[in-house]
């Protein structure tokens, strides 16, 4: 290991670049040091602490927006507990598609997309609506004999939600 240090150090001190810097005065070659020091600090500041530093901000304030979200729905669970508790009147399989679209458009949300699935249920897709207006519509859906088989929400800020529904007909 030693005689590979010994070689290398021998090579860097025969190199012209090695060779120039013995010939810049002292006080040049102090200024050089200086500058690759701060040339070296400009590189971490700006390629590891500045990402890192953006990183973690953006990660803080989506688990504060994760936060609201969460104690928004802790705060309105008893409304979904109370619109689930009523029964409705029984839906046709073939009346599914027509009344979860036509109560959306009443509520004001549009369906972005929707599937039909092979046990009879829907599946629907919602963008950026209100978070209170998903639960109002869910629970009048609910009172027409519609339940919610899987949801998957993702939080976009200021009470607003991508949703991603799996409904179907009570019983079914």
């Amino acid at each position: 290991m030693n005689a590979w240090r010994e070689r290398m150090i021998d090579e860097a001190r025969r190199s012209q670049l090695w060779q120039r810097w013995q010939g810049l005065p002292e006080r040049d070659r102090k200024a050089l040091a200086l500058l690759g020091l701060f040339f070296v600090a400009v590189l971490f500041y700006s390629l590891l602490w500045l990402p890192v530093s953006h990183w973690r901000a953006n990660a803080w304030a989506d688990y504060q927006r994760q936060q609201e979200l969460h104690a928004y729905i802790q705060d309105n669970a008893a409304l979904a507990r109370q619109s689930r508790g009523k029964a409705g009147e029984r839906l046709n399989p073939q009346q599914l598609q027509g009344v979860v679209t036509a109560s959306a458009q009443k509520n004001g949300l549009a369906l972005e997309r929707f599937d039909n699935e092979a046990g009879g249920g829907l599946l629907v897709t919602l963008s950026q609506v209100p978070f209170t207006s998903l639960v109002r519509w869910l629970g009048q859906l609910q009172a027409q004999g519609v339940v919610l088989v899987e949801a998957n929400l993702d939080g976009k800020g200021s009470g607003r939600v991508d949703a991603r529904l799996t409904l179907a007909l009570d019983g079914a």
